[in-house]
């Protein structure tokens, strides 16, 4: 196997793939071999030389279904080097194979030894992290959206409320697929960036300047000195934003990162049939859009200002630039950004598992059409709130 072609390499050079390689431990496994099963603690990383093998996961009511199949080339148990976290799912063999294993402590090991190799292995794991943030993101959306379907309300009766117990549950399972995140090459991803989001800044604004009180309490710069900081400065704009104007809109490509320097924004997107779900209204010290610093791909939510509003804008082209002036910043900023969008993930897959085994409740009770509506309506309102 050309392991430069694998995805977690992309943007090392042969002689950096190789020398971490080098450092990785090769192991086998027979046909129908368990790698680790869901529970496990984590602390590794699999990449397939040679065979294929079934990503399975168990859904409330013991059943399991496989979510992905992988063969070489492709790598798996990412959020080990990330978190740490136990498995979320199981790996079995389908055919001989071998693997590289990369252990948490090579990769801690890494960050003292070769940053760079270090950072762009964050970048490429947090670049994963945020699609199937998005893929989430999204599937949550629908599966609310169908629980809101003001349809139900004047047709309601036992038939469509089976049919909508029913649609909740194929969502439930587009959220459990997606923790394997589809082939999308990063380079793709990048190329969509042609154009940044621009905003049209009113020059009366421009005696504005970024104040870091509020950013030292953002959790993107945790655990940096307030020196550490202030060299970020050069890479923010300031913009002022008045009532229900647009910050970002879902579909867009995204290229920045705003943080709240005060107002507030709402994030909302698109569920079954446009029905629009709100995510959150965040407010001072918040940031909306983070995971445009980490990849060009299109937004998975739409974001407005509902008050005036002051925001930062850091556009990934300034984050990109800081890499090149000062890796170490560089690199702590991209792990906080990791550690956000895995807290998120968890947050959000976490809130998919209670949503369906409160489903399953509600379709086992022996309610009336009215008091099945009334749960299905608290079920959604619980999902967004539980996920942030």
């Amino acid at each position: 196997m050309n392991t430069q072609k694998c995805l977690l390499f992309v943007g090392l050079d042969e002689q950096q793939v190789q020398d971490l390689c080098n450092k990785l431990t090769e192991v086998q496994y027979e046909k129908d071999s368990v790698v680790f099963s869901e529970g496990d603690s984590g602390d590794a990383l699999f990449i397939i030389t040679e065979g294929t093998l079934k990503v399975t996961k168990k859904m409330p009511g013991d059943q399991e279904v496989v979510v992905a199949k992988l063969k070489e080339g492709d790598f798996f148990g990412d959020m080990a080097l990330l978190t740490g976290a136990k498995r979320t799912t199981s790996c079995t063999l389908e055919t001989d194979g071998k693997f590289l294993r990369f252990d948490s402590a090579v990769f801690k090991d890494l960050h003292q030894t070769s940053l760079k190799a270090y950072s762009v292995i964050q970048k490429n794991l947090g670049r994963r992290v945020s699609q199937r943030l998005s893929h989430t993101t999204e599937e949550l959306c629908y599966l609310v959206s169908a629980m809101m379907d003001e349809e139900i309300d004047e047709k309601l009766n036992s038939e469509l409320i089976t049919n909508i117990i029913d649609k909740c549950k194929e969502e439930y399972e587009k959220i459990v697929t997606t923790l394997q995140t589809p082939r999308v090459s990063y380079d793709d991803i990048d190329e969509m960036a042609t154009s940044a989001e621009d905003f049209e800044v009113d020059e009366s604004h421009k005696e504005l300047q970024v104040s870091f009180d509020t950013l030292t309490n953002s959790p993107v710069f945790s655990g940096l000195s307030v020196d550490s900081i202030k060299q970020l400065r050069p890479f923010f704009e300031v913009h002022q934003l008045m009532d229900k104007d647009l910050v970002f809109a879902e579909g867009g490509v995204g290229r920045a990162a705003y943080f709240i320097k005060e107002g507030k924004v709402k994030i909302s997107r698109l569920g079954c049939d446009d029905v629009e779900v709100p995510i959150a209204e965040l407010g001072e010290g918040e940031v909306v859009g983070e995971m445009s610093l980490i990849s060009a791909a299109p937004r998975s939510a739409h974001a407005e200002a509902i008050k005036d509003t002051v925001v930062w804008r850091l556009s990934a082209f300034g984050f990109e630039t800081l890499e090149e002036k000062d890796l170490d910043l560089y690199t702590n900023v991209l792990v906080n950004l990791n550690a956000i969008m895995c807290e998120r993930l968890a947050k959000a897959t976490q809130s998919a598992v209670d949503a369906f085994k409160e489903l399953l409740e509600i379709e086992k009770a022996d309610l009336s059409e009215k008091d099945c509506l009334e749960k299905l309506r608290k079920c959604s309102q619980s999902i967004f709130a539980k996920y942030l």
